[in-house]
């Protein structure tokens, strides 16, 4: 990046040696390299929870002075990542997305990662990111926060589809509806949901009177 920058890496997958190369040759060999999964039930699957992601964020944003550049996803598009960002000057807020579905064991799976580029006096100035959202609102939430301190978010990559688009993609001859019962379920819900949405054609939640912010 023609910008100096802190990284922050929060990897759905893989280890941290896997992506160690990847860094050092983009050239951000200091970086920090997260692993925020919960919970975690073994080596092959893993889920893992927006909350766990925002408060790193927020904790991120408000180390040291510099810029910032923060990714969230599968190991897999980390280079992708750093190529489509390369050319950041540190000037402009930027917001990176991109998505794939890919085919595995009978099942189109979903594969999707975020990635954000902050000028240290932005970084500084937003406020902190909700925990009680999920991935598919980031864009959102970000561009809200950047613009309370007096920037716009430039969008770049490929925008993740919306929950209609999602409910619109045929998933097989019978329609499939998810029923969900939740109390109390802000950290936990959002993430859940994004989970199921490539799987299912409708969502029904029912809220036992939540007290939280279900």
């Amino acid at each position: 990046m023609k910008a100096k920058v802190d990284g922050y890496f929060l990897l759905l997958d893989g280890s941290e040696k896997q992506v160690a190369k990847t860094l050092r040759e983009a050239g951000l060999e200091g970086s920090e390299v997260c692993f925020p999964m919960l919970p975690d039930f073994g080596r092959t699957r893993r889920t893992v929870w927006w909350a766990s992601a925002a408060r790193l964020f927020n904790s991120f944003k408000a180390k040291g002075h510099g810029n910032k550049v923060f990714y969230w996803g599968p190991r897999r598009f980390v280079r992708l990542f750093l190529r489509e960002t390369c050319r950041w000057d540190g000037g402009t807020p930027v917001l990176w997305f991109h998505w794939e579905r890919v085919g595995e064991d009978r099942v189109l799976r979903f594969y999707g990662a975020l990635g954000v580029c902050l000028p240290g006096s932005v970084a500084r100035e937003m406020g902190n990111l909700a925990t009680h959202l999920g991935n598919r609102f980031f864009a959102e939430v970000l561009g809200e926060a950047v613009a309370e301190a007096g920037r716009n978010l430039v969008l770049l990559g490929k925008p993740w589809p919306e929950p209609r688009e999602e409910f619109a993609v045929l998933k097989g001859t019978q329609k499939m509806t998810l029923a969900v019962i939740a109390k109390d379920e802000e950290e936990f819900l959002a993430g859940c949901l994004e989970q199921a949405l490539p799987f299912v054609d409708a969502i029904v939640v029912v809220d036992t009177s939540s007290q939280d912010r279900t």
